[in-house]
């Protein structure tokens, strides 16, 4: 569930985005996001703020689901993460639209820039506060 329509009942096709970018996510990782993750150095986690942890630490193939890794190359893999976090991105008014993620998924595309992403909606919430859509606490 996007955070607009969380908060405000609204859709958009920055919903879409949202949603698309989760789905995205899940698959690289082979996670699911309606769930907190654990692991061995850290409390519960939303798989957002799990792969946020990863892609801000330098530590992203640690995310990834080691059946993609025998099937794809490194550069592919990362450049989904991106593409999927710059979907979940906390203002999605920065994140991409349709366009821009077709371009950046062809990866010989050389006329789009590749952005860098910021947080992920939704995965920084004070601890012990419930967040409304992932419904646990924060962590």
């Amino acid at each position: 569930m996007s955070p607009e329509y969380a908060y405000s009942g609204q859709v958009s096709t920055k919903s879409d985005m949202y949603i698309f970018g989760v789905i995205v996510l899940e698959i690289v990782t082979g996670r699911r996001n309606n769930r907190p993750l654990e692991d061995n150095n850290t409390a519960s986690r939303s798989l957002l703020r799990y792969v946020w942890d990863k892609w801000s630490t330098g530590t992203t193939q640690e995310a990834v689901d080691p059946s993609l890794r025998r099937r794809y190359t490194v550069g592919e893999v990362l450049n989904c993460v991106r593409i999927g976090l710059l979907c979940v991105q906390e203002d999605p008014s920065t994140g991409p639209d349709a366009a821009e993620v077709v371009l950046m998924l062809d990866s010989h595309s050389t006329s789009i820039t590749m952005r860098t992403p910021s947080r992920p909606a939704l995965c920084f919430t004070q601890p012990g506060v419930v967040n409304p859509v992932l419904g646990y606490p924060g962590r």
